[in-house]
């Protein structure tokens, strides 16, 4: 028995206990807790402790009475990998425990990841390593932000009214996001949404992206009347148009 648990994991508990999906090595996670660890070794503990004979059923069973799923578990994803990934798909938060957040649910880890720069610091990422043979956080966020552009724009700009919601009649001059990719490919939707902000703070807003100078300056060689009205709205709420300055050059040079 002790080699069974240690090798493969330990059997049902009763015949209403359903079997392992696989066979797998007992390795303990510190974040599973006593609990859960103490479950996948019932047989070697009962009948002096009792109780993780009862954790490992509630453990296999796919839906349990009560606030008893365990699916968030990293020994439910190791014995019952295909169950505890369906529920992955469907519940952002099991994505998040288990790792595999961006790859089934990016819109949503696009906005986390945009809230919690503001909230812990203004590099941080919600970094995931690979899951069953994927590329991790950075392969999702970008095919995210390549397949999906204006559904992240979307997410920019209202993470922008969220941060100004939080202080009233506060004034953001500009956001930074880390990855490029959105300015080179929708250059006109994230002007106009800068143009958006401005309207609505009176005052200048600028997205800055590490692709964002190069884009921007061809948007504005191909259509240099973007600057103009933009400066006139500016002056006309008067906010501060200087920050176009540099980019009105440079449209004038090319």
């Amino acid at each position: 028995m002790v080699k069974q648990c240690s090798e493969q994991g330990p059997p049902p508990t009763d015949e209403a206990c359903p079997k392992r999906d696989v066979d797998a090595r007992y390795d303990p996670d510190l974040d599973d807790g006593v609990m859960i660890n103490s479950a996948a070794l019932w047989p070697l503990l009962d009948p002096q402790w009792k109780d993780p004979k009862k954790w490992w059923k509630q453990l296999a069973l796919a839906n349990p009475k009560g606030n008893k799923d365990y699916d968030w578990s990293h020994l439910a994803m190791r014995y019952w990998p295909t169950r505890v990934d369906e529920k992955c798909q469907e519940d952002p938060s099991l994505g998040v425990a288990h790792g595999c957040f961006w790859k089934y649910h990016p819109a949503r880890a696009w906005a986390w990841e945009l809230r919690l720069q503001d909230e812990i610091a203004p590099d941080f990422r919600i970094e995931e390593t690979p899951y069953r043979g994927d590329g991790g956080d950075t392969e999702h966020r970008a095919a995210y932000l390549r397949d999906e552009p204006l559904e992240a724009i979307a997410a920019i700009e209202k993470e922008i009214h969220r941060r100004r919601k939080d202080t009233e009649g506060k004034i953001l001059r500009e956001l930074t996001i880390l990855e490029p990719g959105l300015w080179s490919v929708e250059a006109e939707a994230c002007w106009d949404m800068e143009t958006r902000i401005i309207k609505k703070q009176e005052f200048g807003f600028r997205l800055i992206a590490p692709d964002e100078e190069a884009a921007r300056a061809a948007l504005l060689k191909g259509t240099p009347q973007k600057a103009t009205g933009r400066n006139k709205l500016l002056q006309n709420r008067g906010g501060d148009s200087g920050y176009l300055v540099g980019w009105q050059e440079a449209v004038e040079e090319a």
